[in-house]
């Protein structure tokens, strides 16, 4: 009796570790994520903090000096949370893009997995078959052997 062999078992096994390097790739994508959208809570937290100050020196009088110091900053601050939304949309798309692929390997392997599992359906029937016929072959053979010694003839 032969060993069932998958004829696409190569491929298989290409698929299943591309899966999981994906899924490396997929959760540090998500980790990059999280660390920008952090980063953008963060900036955005200090330009609140610092326009509830900048309004409370307001109100006790600033000089001119102040007003253009306190622009440049928040001008600087703006830039640096622009650029942290950004990042924050760059890394949401690497992670859908990620999410995408995976789900589509995903798909791949459960392919496989049927076209698989078909074989081995097959194998087995075909292995039962081959079987059925030594049976029904030993069975003829025992036969034929009783109806010989029956009417004394060997063949």
């Amino acid at each position: 009796m032969k060993k069932f062999m998958f004829s696409l078992s190569t491929l298989f096994e290409m698929k299943k570790t591309r899966k999981d390097e994906l899924q490396r790739e997929y959760t540090e994508a998500k980790a990059k994520l999280e660390r920008a959208f952090s980063e953008k809570i963060t900036l955005d937290q200090i330009c609140a903090d610092e326009s509830r100050r900048y309004e409370a020196k307001v109100k006790k009088g600033v000089t001119a000096a102040d007003m253009e110091a306190h622009a440049i900053y928040f001008k600087e601050l703006c830039d640096k949370i622009s650029a942290a939304a950004n990042q924050v949309t760059c890394a949401q798309l690497e992670v859908n893009q990620k999410q995408g692929a995976l789900v589509e390997t995903f798909k791949e392997i459960k392919a496989l997995e049927k076209l698989r599992e078909k074989q081995y359906r097959e194998y087995l029937a075909e292995e039962e078959k081959q079987g059925n016929k030594i049976r029904e072959d030993i069975l003829a053979f025992n036969i034929t052997g009783k109806k010989a010694e029956l009417t004394g003839t060997v063949s």
